[in-house]
């Protein structure tokens, strides 16, 4: 019980601060099309498209926010023992793991790897693989799936 708060405490921060990153993203849009605008004047960065790079950065924002959104609502739906917040919660997180190593085997591929990458990755993937597997694990579907029949 005591690992599940754990993992339910890590999702719904998770899920908070990833929301919370996308709605200042998408708060500083306007600013920063601004200062490309200020650079773009000045000789810097004219290969850069503005249109295209405000709707880049507002897909991902809202990526940012989706995925957050959806981590918050796993980790209180797993306070309450919820065997769709576990299958949720395994979705995002497995998500996430493919999302590293495709960043990963991109960097490797084009040569691009710096050795603080491999921080990054490892301080992505070791997490979230260690609650993936939490949520796969034959005693913890138990406990959900005993959750459901109970009530």
């Amino acid at each position: 019980m005591t690992v599940l708060r754990i993992a339910s405490c890590l999702m719904l921060s998770f899920g908070l601060v990833l929301g919370i990153f996308g709605v200042v993203i998408l708060s500083s849009v306007n600013r920063n099309m601004k200062l490309l605008e200020a650079m773009q004047s000045e000789g810097m960065g004219r290969h850069i498209d503005a249109q295209e790079l405000r709707l880049i950065i507002i897909r991902n924002a809202i990526g940012y926010v989706v995925v957050g959104v959806l981590s918050a609502t796993s980790g209180i739906g797993l306070l309450f023992r919820r065997e769709w917040a576990r299958v949720l919660g395994l979705s995002i997180l497995l998500f996430v793991l493919g999302l590293t190593a495709y960043q990963l085997a991109r960097r490797l591929w084009y040569g691009n790897l710096d050795p603080g990458d491999l921080a990054y990755f490892a301080l992505t993937a070791i997490p979230a693989g260690a609650l993936a597997y939490y949520f796969v694990r034959g005693k913890t579907r138990s406990f959900f799936t005993d959750a459901e029949v109970a009530e």
